[in-house]
C-alpha cells in the first residue's frame, strides 16, 4: 500500500513550504511517484490545477493537437491523458530529469483515478493554505491511501 502525503515544514530561513509526496506503509518515500507525478502536480499554480483537473475529467474537450504532442507540459514534465502513449483511462507522465523516466520507455503510467485523487488532495490543501495561512498548517497535514495500490 502506498500513501499520498502532504507535509508542511518550516525552512531554516523561516519560510514555510508544503510538500506533496508518496510514502509506503512504513513511511518511507516512494521517489518513483513523488519525483515525477507529484512533483508535476505540486508545481502547478491554483489556476493550472483547476484547468488540469478539468482536462483529466473531460479529455475529449481538449483542443486538437498533433497526434504525439503531450496534453500538458510543465518544465521538463510532459503528460498525456487517455491517448497514446497512454491508453484510455490512463495518464502517462514523462520527465527526462528523473532516473525513473530514463529507463527503457522513459514514461510512467497512472490511472486517471490516481491522478485525480492527487490533484484533488493538493488543490484542497492549497485552498486551505490560502484561507488560513501556511504557518497554521505546520506538520503532516494529510496522509491518505493512494487508490489502486
Amino acid at each position: 500500500m502506498t500513501y499520498l502525503e502532504i507535509s508542511v515544514t518550516k525552512r531554516p530561513d523561516g519560510r514555510v513550504r508544503s510538500h506533496l509526496s508518496c510514502t509506503d506503509s512504513n513511511g518511507l518515500g516512494v521517489c518513483e511517484i513523488s519525483d515525477t507525478l507529484l512533483g508535476f502536480i505540486s508545481n502547478l499554480t491554483q489556476k493550472e490545477l483547476e484547468l488540469f483537473s478539468k482536462l483529466l475529467l473531460n479529455p475529449a474537450d481538449r483542443s486538437p493537437l498533433e497526434s504525439n504532442a503531450p496534453d500538458w507540459s510543465l518544465d521538463d514534465t510532459e503528460v498525456w491523458i487517455g491517448r497514446p502513449p497512454a491508453q484510455n483511462g490512463m495518464v502517462c507522465v514523462s520527465n527526462g530529469l528523473t532516473p525513473y523516466c530514463l529507463e527503457e520507455s522513459g514514461e510512467q503510467y497512472f490511472t486517471t483515478e490516481q491522478v485525480v485523487q492527487a490533484v484533488d488532495l493538493w488543490a484542497r490543501h492549497i485552498k486551505g493554505v490560502t484561507e488560513i495561512g501556511a504557518r497554521e498548517t505546520l506538520g503532516t497535514v494529510a496522509r491518505v491511501p493512494m487508490v489502486g495500490t
